[in-house]
């Protein structure tokens, strides 16, 4: 008995099938994917949080400040100065773990480092910036709504920490973090994570585009709602 074998249209129209099956379950994987990316950067950042609330308990219930010059000379570009010590390196000691100050959806990884006087520098573009402009040196007694104001966020890429900014989040580059931003992350499903002074965290959608007071007031104190 002869068999007969597919028809070109048979093929065909098995491809095409083929073709929207994986048009359909792609985009679903990959939201999968990036969702499973988002918790983990999440974990990330509430670590962070932690870290700092841990500072606090050695340093007179101080957050640590932005970034600190170790002597004399160089530039304020925070990332590429060998005298300056960051954010993230007064709270590494608590945390040793350099890896979590990468988000899992970063493509690139964490260059530099190095020693400063007794710390270890965690080196430069990280995943995450901190909220140094009004968290500098402030102490925890001092903020009245420590659930409200953001101490760390999403925002990457190397910044020049200019003190007269300091309105403004240390690590830009992605879209300035400015008052009452955070660098929209588009890796994850169209938000972005944060943490907050009371070391709770959460993802906020579309957390870029919020703009007026309510966004001011993650930062700092110049509507007196959080401070």
């Amino acid at each position: 008995m002869h068999r007969r074998g597919f028809t070109l249209i048979e093929l065909l129209v098995v491809i095409a099938i083929i073709a929207i099956l994986a048009a359909i379950l792609f985009p679903v994987f990959a939201r999968a994917r990036e969702k499973a990316r988002q918790t983990s950067c999440l974990s990330n950042i509430k670590q962070l949080a932690l870290g700092y609330q841990m500072y606090t308990q050695d340093y007179d219930e101080k957050f640590p400040i932005g970034w600190y010059p170790i002597d004399v000379g160089g530039s304020w570009d925070v990332w590429q100065n060998p005298r300056m010590v960051k954010f993230g390196d007064a709270i590494q000691p608590y945390l040793k773990n350099q890896q979590i100050y990468l988000c899992p959806s970063m493509e690139f990884t964490i260059a530099g480092g190095g020693n400063v006087g007794d710390l270890t520098r965690v080196g430069r573009s990280w995943s995450y910036g901190y909220n140094c402009g009004w968290l500098w040196s402030r102490r925890i007694a001092q903020i009245r709504m420590p659930a409200q104001i953001a101490i760390t966020c999403e925002s990457w890429g190397d910044w020049r920490a200019n003190p007269t900014n300091s309105g403004n989040g240390c690590n830009g580059g992605q879209g300035d973090v400015g008052r009452g931003q955070a660098a929209e992350a588009d890796g994850h499903n169209g938000g972005v994570n944060l943490a907050f002074c009371d070391g709770h965290g959460k993802w906020e959608k579309g957390m870029k585009a919020l703009g007026g007071t309510a966004a001011r007031n993650r930062w700092d104190s110049d509507t007196n709602t959080a401070y």
